[in-house]
């Protein structure tokens, strides 16, 4: 199949690995985010956030790029 790949491996845990938190830039994804935030830094994991300049796009190389570069994991917010 054109442009198949196989997913990433699971990770078994989140500690010592830094998770990109991804804001799309639709309206109230930035609440859903910041609790996620909250959260995962009571439980001492590192959080880098990352923002779409819009969500109608795909985002940006750069930016895609930063993200694979530094984080470990991603959640995306897709809230409305």
């Amino acid at each position: 199949m054109a442009g198949h790949r196989p997913a990433a491996p699971r990770l078994r845990e989140l500690a010592g690995t830094a998770v990109g938190l991804v804001d799309i830039s639709k309206p109230r994804g930035n609440v859903f985010l910041d609790r996620i935030e909250s959260l995962l830094r009571d439980r001492g994991i590192e959080v880098l956030r990352f923002a779409k300049p819009t969500h109608t796009r795909p985002a940006p190389v750069d930016l895609r790029h930063e993200i694979t570069t530094h984080a470990g994991a991603v959640i995306q917010a897709l809230a409305d």
